[in-house]
């Protein structure tokens, strides 16, 4: 735990509560601002796909925050699901933005999954249910094949060709 201190002299904790509410606020203003932004200029999809799985991740996240000291655990597992859909929402913003298409079985796979290995007692500690998000969550970035546009158009930049 690191102290901060204010004007006045006293520390200023900063615990995990509070570092885990400020995230949820963020996410979900971020969430905000990308939905009123698709809203206005309604030309790119991925943009309101991105901030509404930020949405659902910080309700996710708040659910499960307040379901975990009351020992709800069906809440905490919905919660933790609705995190993971989001990655798959955020997954789907990402291949319309490359104009792929993401297939539906492709985004739910995760959270029916991670909510059928809860059922089933798969994962019953918290431990478990964090190794099997981490596992089921999509990585933030993925390699690019040789041969993609992007990195073509890399090389080439680098090269001084246009």
């Amino acid at each position: 735990m690191r102290e901060i201190r204010r004007r006045g002299g006293q520390p200023m904790q900063l615990d995990m509560q509070t570092m885990s509410a400020v995230n949820v606020a963020v996410t979900a203003v971020l969430g905000g601002v990308l939905l009123l932004t698709w809203a206005r200029e309604q030309e790119s999809p991925f943009v309101g796909w991105w901030g509404f799985a930020l949405l659902l991740q910080a309700a996710g996240a708040a659910a499960a925050a307040v379901a975990s000291p009351i020992n709800a655990n069906e809440l905490v597992a919905i919660g933790t699901a609705s995190i993971i859909l989001g990655d798959g929402l955020k997954w789907k913003a990402s291949r319309e933005f490359a104009h792929r298409r993401a297939r539906l079985l492709w985004i739910l796979l995760g959270p029916v999954g991670f909510m059928l290995a809860v059922r089933l007692g798969y994962l019953e500690s918290f431990d478990h249910r964090l190794n099997a998000v981490c596992t089921i969550s999509p990585p933030t970035t993925s390699p690019r094949r040789p041969n993609s546009p992007g990195l073509r158009a890399s090389r080439s930049f680098r090269a001084g060709r246009r």
